[in-house]
């Protein structure tokens, strides 16, 4: 059996921008990430890939698109009308890196066709061409062998014309759980460029007394998806059977105004813990006991040609727009 490794993401369009490694620790790669303009031409630029380990390094360079499934899981659907695999080219194209040494990596891209105002986005995945085996046992003690490929992905995002910003929020809900309970909100991207959201809630009591506040996440959400966002309540919070109200603000700096969602949610304690504990980016392993709150709905499957989520529709959600604010464009030419 071979499969990649959980891939390394150099990307502060996913998180903050971090140095990335991969697991071996020997790879660092600079920019992080690419942000270009599409309305001007065939943007290029370069990429630095260094060895900082004791022996040399191979590595196939690759284009790839990625998205998020509705748990944050990375998804690799074989196509998308915003991807930018097809138009990527690099060069060169496999490298061997010398221990304290580093590479360097040109790109291209060279759009198709009439382009639609929005975001389109790739990444630049360095595959290693040295696999490793992982033996195990399964749960009858028999041994396996796994061959894992390991591999770093570096996003490229590219914008054109006026892009239009939306967001919207719904679905708010609380979750029991071994270790304190979770609240949590779906938050949809209606508009056609990536959000940079970050949830922060205000948890009330029948008398309207704040028990909890905190935030709920910070994410990026690409355009025309869904994500379900949650984290645990306070340790030690205990809440009381009854009727709470949740007051949840969405902030995004491509937003003109922050998103405001007020729901009433009713409480009431599972009558024995479940037996296993969601965390914060996974989807629950069965349905909540008898008499607990309500869990949202899984989404429904995507279609067999691509992996890609459903988009998110309008109603039904707190829902804020925005013009253009274009990013910079670090360590690109024209």
């Amino acid at each position: 059996m071979v499969g990649r490794q959980g891939v390394c993401w150099a990307a502060a369009a996913v998180a903050a921008a971090f140095a990335c490694a991969d697991a071996r620790g020997g790879l660092s790669v600079t920019p992080a990430y690419i942000e270009v303009k599409l309305d001007e031409g065939r943007p290029s630029g370069t990429f630095q890939i260094g060895n900082n380990g004791d022996k040399p390094e191979r590595y196939r360079i690759e284009a790839t698109f990625f998205a998020f499934g509705k748990d944050r899981e990375l998804l690799r659907p074989e196509s998308s009308p915003y991807s930018l695999a097809p138009w990527l080219t690099f060069n060169p194209k496999e490298i061997v890196v010398a221990p304290n040494t580093s590479r360097t990596i040109r790109f291209i891209i060279v759009p198709r066709g009439t382009l639609q105002p929005g975001e389109y986005w790739a990444g630049m995945e360095i595959v290693s061409l040295e696999s490793r085996t992982s033996v195990g046992k399964d749960d009858k003690g028999r041994e396996f062998k796994i061959e894992v490929v390991p591999s770093i992905l570096v996003p490229i995002f590219a914008t054109f014309g006026n892009v239009q910003y939306k967001g919207g929020m719904k679905d708010v809900f609380l979750r029991p759980g071994p270790a304190g309970h979770a609240l949590g909100v779906s938050l949809a991207n209606l508009g056609q460029g990536r959000l940079l959201t970050t949830v922060d809630y205000k948890l009330l009591d029948a008398a309207g007394k704040a028990v909890a506040e905190g935030q709920v996440a910070k994410s990026y959400i690409f355009r025309e998806s869904e994500l379900r966002l949650d984290n645990s309540l306070p340790p030690g919070l205990t809440l009381a059977k009854g009727d709470y109200t949740v007051q949840l603000t969405a902030n995004a700096p491509q937003l003109k105004e922050p998103l405001h969602l007020v729901q009433a949610v009713h409480w009431d304690p599972p009558a024995s813990p479940p037996t296993t504990q969601p965390g914060p980016m996974s989807r629950p392993a069965a349905a909540p006991p008898d008499g607990s709150p309500p869990v949202p709905a899984s989404p429904p499957p995507p279609a067999a040609s691509s992996n890609v989520p459903a988009p998110p529709k309008e109603s039904d959600l707190a829902v804020a727009r925005a013009p253009l604010r274009r990013p910079g464009t670090p360590n690109v030419k024209r």
